[in-house]
């Protein structure tokens, strides 16, 4: 084991902290020289005294060039401490969670008591955990930390927010999950819920903050003040879970598991589909926008004589469901026929060639082997102990001029001393500071679906005013997904939950005299989201090169499933293909099943945040430097962040993360057992020795209270049992309360019904009533990160399609009727 640096200890150059010096062969080692800043956030200092919750965070701030540096006791801050370690021999630079989640930082060794002289001199504070955690730790008052520097930016993660009911109840990703309903919608409707082996709900929320940290940061410039950015993990999932966290308060049918797609109403759509050597997932739907996906399968399975008359001669695009269910069954049995005698690698080649939404289920070794990845270069190496190496997801986009950082390795502990240096508050904070904190900038919404728009949603809750461009022959594809609360195109109510704040202009691409119009409102804009297919824009006039010809300084921002280059780039396709190409299905399966993935369109739920920080990060570059950028997020690529953990350990220890249930390899017992009740169940989760000395009591087991985590381990299906006759005469509620009350991680499962009264929820308001046009008043979720000073400002739902047609053509482009009229009668407004 290579030896920790020297414990002496020095007064720093700021203020008189005690930190460690720098030892020249530990920097050499570690790559740390002095500081190049470069970056989309390069002038600024991050203070990060998280733990294992809160360090994506500081991640993903240094991969946007910020100088994140770690504040760790003598012995090491807690991710050092956190399995999985190389070899699973535990030591301060041999944790693989520390390996991961701390590359591209500094550590410097300070006490606590230090954290208000060190607070003085950055810009933002990361920290994790509850309120009592918090005081525990060490970690002063919002307070007395803004009163130290009232420019100073403070962003918390925890289970459950920094108030409410539940603010200190005892987290976890499993019962998290469990409180955020996506766990009651993941799985088979034969088991209980499943989750994805690898913790995917505190990452969620570290996104969150770090977007949430960039908006008070912009709204700083301002007012010059800081606030405080709370971000509450359940929330993040809530937000995560689809639209159908919302189902009870829109009094819509409520969805239930059904493996890779949840079973809504009379509605049977299968996602996930059997191959010779594994699975796949298909996007087996039927309308106008997914229809021709399903004929052109469908003809494939009819010249291989494959498929019966009936479905071969089905127009899939014009099918009704309710007309005739039987025949949608019949669809998924040959379907699943027919994917079941074919490689993976069979049906991938066909779906590229034939444009079918199709792809296989990967486990984490074939990502690591896919040339998509390997063209864009997406992965990083990480050295370890030993001389070794590991790959883990490199950059989260790319960027151009100024691209992402690379990282260099995580550091040793106290490597770094903490050098002089001063926050940067604006030079005048004379700006209006009632006004919303994104309020001016303009964002030209190109976007459809749910992961594009959702972007612009997140900027549109904070003053940014979004111009979404639609048609009628081409609505976004979120206008013909249910629930639908007035039967027209204005009705749906995920479409005006995922649009919630912007305006609608109705403009028909496809028609050259739009042109103009378009390069307008291109001109107009700070911003540009383009979530079409790689090369659309380009189709339509707008390459990049003319773009920048119109506005010079524009950031334009690209989604797509797999990003703008690559082998995969042009392949079709929604959030469960991605998640199946990066990893997700084989990582949340149970054991002597096929894997299912996540709940619906996963990438598209959870990717927004990584594009709205590149947003936000990119207009900092461009105030600071005049210059834009342009940044290629692939929804999929981005999110293999979420699995760099389980990909990083299954090289360096073998360990597979596929197919384990919810099984965990470092806590035990770790499952979802069932309550009192229908499809009732309570997700119980043992974090250390204590919390289950504490369970084995109030299960009245004393004689098991004693057993060590390998044991068990050893004897869970025995533990399991145990747990599951004391929680299955109670309600998940109630034995979710006693076990917290013991200080044990647990939580009832919860789907809509459950979250609308869920009081934790209610109290940080987590739905909004809004005004629609055609709807009348809608709830929508309420963006999860939550600033204590400037918070989101949700003003209406959705617009109705072409809404603000008028007001955009003269209000923002200051066209007068003469121009409009010729618009009109060229047919290009519709």
């Amino acid at each position: 084991m290579r030896p920790s640096p020297p414990s002496r200890r020095v007064t720093s150059t700021t203020g008189g902290s005690p930190c460690r010096p720098v030892p020249a062969e530990a920097a050499a080692q570690r790559g740390y020289g002095p500081r190049m800043a470069r970056g989309l956030l390069a002038p600024y200092r991050v203070l990060d005294c998280t733990d294992e919750r809160g360090a994506f965070a500081g991640l993903l701030l240094a991969q946007l060039g910020a100088d994140v540096v770690l504040v760790e006791p003598p012995d090491g801050g807690r991710t050092r401490r956190t399995a999985p370690f190389v070899d699973d021999v535990p030591g301060v630079e041999r944790s693989l969670v520390h390996q991961v989640l701390n590359r591209g930082k500094r550590s410097v060794v300070a006490e606590r008591s230090a954290l208000l002289d060190l607070v003085t001199d950055v810009d933002v504070l990361l920290t994790s955990g509850g309120p009592a955690e918090l005081t525990a730790a060490g970690i002063p008052s919002a307070d007395v930390l803004l009163g130290r520097n009232p420019g100073l930016v403070v962003a918390n993660v925890s289970g459950f927010g920094l108030t409410g009911p539940k603010a200190d109840w005892a987290d976890g990703d499993l019962v998290c999950a469990a409180a955020g309903l996506q766990l009651s919608l993941t799985g088979d409707a034969d088991r209980p819920p499943l989750r994805c082996a690898v913790p995917q709900v505190f990452a969620s929320a570290c996104g969150d903050a770090v977007v949430g940290v960039l908006v008070a940061l912009a709204e700083r410039q301002r007012s010059g003040r800081g606030q405080v950015v709370d971000c509450s993990a359940q929330e993040s999932w809530v937000w995560a879970s689809f639209y159908l966290s919302y189902a009870t308060p829109w009094r819509s049918p409520v969805s239930s598991r059904n493996g890779a797609a949840p079973r809504t109403g009379r509605s049977t759509i299968r996602f996930d589909f059997p191959a010779a050597d594994g699975a796949v997932t298909i996007t087996l739907a039927f309308g106008a926008a997914v229809g021709p996906y399903t004929n052109r399968l469908v003809a494939w399975m009819a010249a291989a004589g494959e498929c019966d008359g009936e479905l071969a001669t089905t127009d899939w695009s014009t099918f009704d469901l309710a007309s005739d269910p039987g025949r949608q069954v019949r669809l998924n049995d040959a379907v699943a026929a027919f994917t079941g005698r074919r490689t993976k690698a069979e049906l991938l080649a066909a779906s590229r060639e034939r444009r079918l939404l199709l792809a296989p289920a990967l486990r984490l070794d074939e990502v690591l082997a896919a040339e998509q990845f390997a063209e864009r270069g997406s992965w990083a190496a990480v050295p370890i102990e030993g001389g070794r190496t590991v790959r883990v997801p490199g950059t989260f986009a790319q960027a151009v001029p100024e691209p992402l950082a690379s990282l260099q390795p995580a550091p040793l502990l106290g490597s770094s001393t903490f050098p002089p240096f001063a926050a940067r508050l604006p030079e005048s904070a004379a700006g209006d500071r009632g006004a919303a904190p994104l309020e001016g900038l303009r964002v030209l919404d190109l976007t459809t679906s749910f992961a594009g728009p959702l972007t612009g949603r997140m900027l549109a809750a904070f003053g940014v005013r979004v111009v979404k461009v639609e048609s009628e022959r081409r609505p976004d594809f979120a206008r013909t997904t249910g629930p639908f609360l007035d039967p027209t195109i204005d009705g749906s109510a995920s479409y005006a939950h995922t649009n919630a704040n912007k305006w609608s202009i109705t403009l028909d691409l496809s028609n050259p005299a739009a042109r103009p119009v378009l390069e307008d409102l291109a001109r107009w804009a700070d911003v540009i989201i383009d979530a079409y297919a790689p090369g659309a824009l380009g189709r339509m006039g707008l390459d990049e090169m003319t773009l920048r010809r119109l506005n010079p300084t524009v950031v334009l921002l690209q989604s797509t499933m797999l990003g703008q280059t690559g082998p995969f780039a042009s392949m079709p396709g929604y959030g469960n293909m991605a998640g199946a190409l990066c990893g997700f299905f084989t990582t949340t399966a149970w054991p002597d099943r096929s894997p299912v993935g996540p709940c619906g369109a996963y990438t598209d739920m959870v990717s927004p945040r990584f594009a709205a920080a590149a947003i936000l990060a990119a207009l900092d570059h461009r105030r600071r430097t005049g210059v834009g950028s342009r940044v290629d997020l692939g929804q999929g690529e981005a999110c293999l962040q979420l699995l760099a953990l389980g990909i990083a350990d299954s090289q360096a220890n073998g360990r597979s993360w596929e197919h384990v249930g919810n099984r965990d390899a470092f806590r035990a017992p770790h499952g979802v057992y069932p309550a009192l009740g229908d499809d009732a169940w309570v997700a119980v989760a043992c974090a250390d020795d204590a919390q289950w000395s504490a369970l084995a009591a109030v299960l009245g087991r004393a004689d098991l209270a004693g057993l060590s985590l390998d044991e068990r381990i050893g004897r869970h299906d025995e533990l399991d049992d145990v747990i599951a006759a004391w929680t299955v005469t109670q309600s998940g509620d109630a034995a979710a309360t006693v076990l917290q009350g013991a200080g044990v991680a647990a939580h009832a499962v919860q789907n809509s019904p459950e979250c609308a009264v869920d009081p934790q929820l209610l109290h940080r308001g987590w739905v909004m009533d809004l005004p629609h046009s055609a709807i009348g008043s809608l709830a929508v979720g309420v963006p999860p990160m939550r600033l204590s000073r400037t918070p989101a400002r949700l003003e209406t739902a959705g617009p109705c399609l072409g809404e603000h047609t008028a007001e955009v053509l003269t209000e923002l482009l200051g066209y007068g009727d003469d121009r409009i009229a010729e618009l009109a009668v060229a047919d290009v407004l519709r």
